[in-house]
């Protein structure tokens, strides 16, 4: 099963990710080419707005959206937006990992406004912003290129 799995810039450099609740395209939805692609980017979605939490109770560490897509077998899950369910806690290993999404460099104030919010409309209105801003996928191979990207984006100003 294909799992969008939200994590912090933080556990990627240490190398370890907690278990924790992703998110995946409902196994008995059936979906197939554009409806699949659909659900997967909604199952992102809600995984990105995951990671903006985590990050916003961290002291410190990147401003970006971090999801890791992991292939997992075996995991349960319950319905949770329409076709995009939520799974049991997991924790991706290197050996699971199909890909990586994070914010380009140039998004981070989008994220820092996200982050600075004080009421609900400002945190609405500052994530449909950041929204408009694409992830940028990065291949597993690519981890030493990503933990340079979010050094990058390292600065809690």
């Amino acid at each position: 099963m294909r799992i969008y799995y939200p994590f912090l810039g933080s556990e990627l450099a240490q190398g370890n990710f907690p278990p924790r609740n992703a998110y995946c395209v409902r196994p008995d939805a059936g979906l197939h080419g554009e409806d699949l692609e659909v659900a997967e980017d909604d199952a992102r979605t809600l995984a990105a707005l995951d990671s903006l939490a985590f990050l916003r109770d961290e002291e410190s560490g990147s401003f970006s959206r971090c999801i890791i897509a992991a292939d997992i077998e075996g995991l349960s899950w319950e319905e949770c937006d329409g076709d995009v369910a939520q799974t049991s806690p997991c924790a991706p290993d290197s050996d699971s990992i199909a890909a990586y999404f994070i914010d380009p460099p140039d998004a981070a104030p989008a994220v820092r406004k996200v982050l600075r919010a004080q009421t609900q409309d400002d945190a609405d209105e500052a994530v449909a912003q950041l929204w408009e801003e694409s992830l940028e996928w990065y291949a597993p191979e690519e981890r030493e290129l990503l933990l340079r990207v979010l050094e990058s984006m390292n600065e809690r100003a």
